[in-house]
């Protein structure tokens, strides 16, 4: 809908949204032509981020190294966790995945509200259920 622009306003968009909704509207809003914005913003709320026939939003494939961020220090859930979490989340959502785990890493106590944390950006049951059933090895245990 935009062309080659598309790639740079992902990645400035995705700097300052805070849910998937909140990347597509701000996307969407830099579309001129009202009928492609509404063709655009009828995808996204049908099917956000999870065509991987081809090159993801960002430009790279889910998971790529160059998506992966340095956790801050003192951080409770273990980086490898952190890693996990975000390609499960990168698989369903794209690059604002990476953003929403670092929110999630800033407001979380424990691995379990980590998840459920970023569990609740996935709005259709199916992506939350792959999503869980992906990172079901890193749940605390349970006493």
């Amino acid at each position: 809908f935009i062309g080659p622009l598309a790639k740079v306003l992902v990645r400035q968009a995705a700097l300052s949204a805070s849910s998937a909704g909140d990347l597509y509207q701000t996307l969407g809003a830099k579309i001129s032509n009202e009928a492609d914005r509404t063709s655009f913003m009828r995808r996204a709320e049908a099917k956000p981020a999870t065509d991987h026939s081809g090159p993801t939003l960002g430009g790279t494939r889910p998971g790529a190294a160059s998506g992966s961020f340095t956790p801050p220090a003192g951080v409770l859930v273990p980086p490898e966790v952190q890693a996990a979490a975000q390609e499960a989340l990168t698989l369903i959502l794209g690059p604002i995945a990476k953003v929403l785990v670092r929110q999630a890493l800033a407001r979380s106590r424990s691995t379990d509200e980590f998840f459920d944390l970023l569990a609740g950006h996935l709005t259709r049951d199916d992506n939350r259920a792959e999503f869980r059933r992906q990172l079901r090895k890193y749940r605390d245990p349970r006493p």
